[in-house]
């Protein structure tokens, strides 16, 4: 696992826990059918982010592994 990959997995995962607190400090003071609503929406942009990653993930070439010797 290359450092840059663990920068993006570590910044995705405290962005999902931010948001995750966040709707719930809402829900508990805001009203909650509006929190609902935003849920949503946030649930449609992860899930829009999620596809356009793993097509992004189709679209590149595999890394090739050579091993120490050729032949």
């Amino acid at each position: 696992m290359t450092a840059q990959y663990r920068a993006w997995a570590w910044a995705g995962a405290t962005l999902g826990a931010l948001a995750a607190v966040g709707l719930a400090v809402y829900a508990m003071v805001g009203d909650l059918e509006t929190a609902d609503r935003a849920a949503s929406v946030l649930g449609a942009v992860v899930g829009l982010a999620a596809l356009v990653t793993s097509l992004y993930s189709l679209r590149t070439p595999a890394p090739t592994h050579r091993t120490g010797h050729d032949g």
